[in-house]
């Protein structure tokens, strides 16, 4: 059976212009403010989130809040992987069972997690009152156009 032949991506294409979007986001790496250092895992966090916006977007108080971020995202997760091994219940050295303790450090890793990225916008859903006005607007701009297509057809 042939293969197919890979179809170019013409100039006006979507895909062609995300691709020279990531090579300019490519181009221009973020790293963290001050010689704060991350490790590898902390790495990759920050690059998924730094990918989010435009490089231009980025400002320095906002990189040190991202920073914060994803130290706070780094402990909650390895927490989490602790919290897998030992269950739900542990047992002192006593022998008494009880609850186990990480899952009040989880909950309020994840509470931190959550006010810190409250001033980044990561947390921004459709439901969000700036993403609803930014749509509501141009949906707006989108029917205005139409109508005087439409009125320009008609004349």
């Amino acid at each position: 059976m042939k293969e197919r032949k890979k179809q170019k991506k013409g100039k006006n294409s979507i895909s062609k212009k995300i691709d020279m979007i990531n090579q300019v986001n490519a181009k221009t790496k973020i790293v963290p403010p001050c010689g704060l250092l991350l490790d590898y895992f902390e790495q990759q966090l920050w690059d998924t989130f730094i990918s989010s916006r435009q490089p231009s977007d980025w400002q320095q108080a906002h990189l040190i809040l991202l920073y914060n971020f994803v130290k706070t995202q780094s402990d909650l997760l390895a927490e989490r992987e602790l919290y897998k091994l030992e269950k739900s219940i542990v047992f002192t050295d006593k022998g008494t069972p009880i609850a186990n303790p990480r899952i009040r450090i989880i909950s309020d890793l994840a509470r931190l997690s959550i006010s810190q990225a409250r001033p980044l916008a990561l947390d921004a859903s459709p439901s969000d009152v700036k993403t609803i006005k930014s749509q509501s607007k141009e949906y707006d701009d989108v029917k205005s156009k139409m109508a005087s297509k439409v009125k320009t057809l008609l004349a």
